[in-house]
């Protein structure tokens, strides 16, 4: 709301700006300057390239649904000739008479599901994405569909292509972009020998539910995945219960009942990094299954629990580098700054690398 009201007043105050100084500056002797042209130029040019961008883009239909209660997934088809690349993000209308003349960024990811089809990630917050939330709980099957207007898409593509060691560091809904960036770069990276891992740090299991369909996909592309989940302790029962889009009756028969248990004992005070051994409190015997097979379903992905030592990450990942290493991050701006410090040590450390970091969390 605050970005909103800021926003509108900037519009309303250039307006009331250029308005003033050529009635000002028309009355004197000085007559019109021309660098009131040039404002005008300027600003007109810029609305009507977006309008053009919309245009191009045309009003198409959109799926909206809300997973695991904390995440809007928007698909929304594309022209064939509308191609994003990794990293982009595009500004959304969602053409509604509330908020049709609100728009907002969001990193957006050309769908390995569907061809010609975009999708976008949004973590319910205030606003938009609130009013989303409150309607799409009550539709059947907690979504719908949405005309839509995307504008974009905007960014240039970061230079990671030309590093053997590529690390992406994810916090929550900054999963996206960096998903898409390391499963295009994974296409070259066997033929290149290059080295990819994706950490990916979530608060609750059940936040893999929304990103789930794109998590099975890196099971073939060689990317180490690695995902943190900082409060393991939440309420499954409610966790499970949220699930949406996938039956459990399907998913179980994906699995074998003579499968090893990859829920044990794990000592959660000490934070202790394990992969596949945690045992959720108080499972019923339906949703101990349920989880259990997506753990199985997702055996390529390293599980840990609690916090990440962002720094000895980054210290590790650099030592078993061997010429040149990139990090990217995009998540909460804490994980973002403890990432900016540790490469900023190594860097100190050693000088035989080539050692770079790139952020991509949006700023607005």
């Amino acid at each position: 709301m605050n970005y909103e009201v800021f926003i509108l007043m900037h519009i309303i105050l250039s307006v009331i700006f250029l308005v003033a100084t050529w009635k000002h500056t028309s009355s004197s002797d000085l007559g019109s300057p021309g660098f009131l042209y040039c404002c005008f130029a300027v600003w007109g040019f810029d609305r009507l390239i977006r309008l053009i961008r919309l245009a191009t883009f045309g009003v198409q239909k959109a799926t909206v649904e809300l997973r695991a209660d904390e995440t809007l997934r928007v698909t929304i088809n594309r022209p064939s000739y509308w191609i994003p690349h990794p990293g982009a993000h595009a500004f959304i209308h969602f053409l509604k008479p509330t908020y049709f003349w609100q728009s907002h960024p969001f990193t957006l990811v050309d769908s390995i599901l569907e061809p010609n089809t975009i999708t976008f990630y949004m973590k319910v917050k205030g606003g938009i994405t609130h009013g989303l939330y409150k309607h799409l709980n009550e539709c059947q099957g907690k979504q719908d569909k949405f005309n839509v207007l995307v504008e974009g898409p905007y960014s240039q593509r970061l230079p990671l292509r030309k590093f053997d060691k590529i690390v992406f560091l994810a916090g929550g809904t900054g999963i996206p972009g960096l998903y898409y960036e390391s499963f295009d770069l994974s296409r070259a990276a066997k033929s290149e020998n290059k080295t990819i891992k994706l950490y990916w740090v979530i608060r609750h299991f059940k936040s893999i539910d929304w990103f789930y369909e794109e998590l099975l996909k890196l099971k073939e592309t060689g990317i180490k995945v690695i995902i943190y989940i900082t409060n393991p302790q939440e309420d499954m029962e409610s966790a499970s219960a949220s699930m949406t889009g996938r039956e459990f009756k399907e998913m179980n028969n994906s699995s074998s009942d003579n499968e090893k248990n990859p829920f044990q004992d794990v000592n959660l005070e000490e934070h202790k990094e394990t992969s596949n051994n945690f045992k959720p409190p108080s499972i019923q015997s339906n949703n101990y299954m349920f989880f259990t097979t997506i753990i199985n379903n997702l055996n390529f992905v390293e599980f840990r629990y609690g916090r990440p030592d962002i720094s000895e990450i980054v210290q590790r990942e650099t030592v078993e580098s061997s010429k040149s290493i990139a990090f990217a991050t995009c998540a909460h701006p804490s994980i973002v700054d403890h990432a900016r410090v540790a490469v900023a040590e190594e860097l100190k450390r050693d000088f035989t690398k080539r050692i770079e970091l790139f952020e991509e969390i949006q700023g607005w």
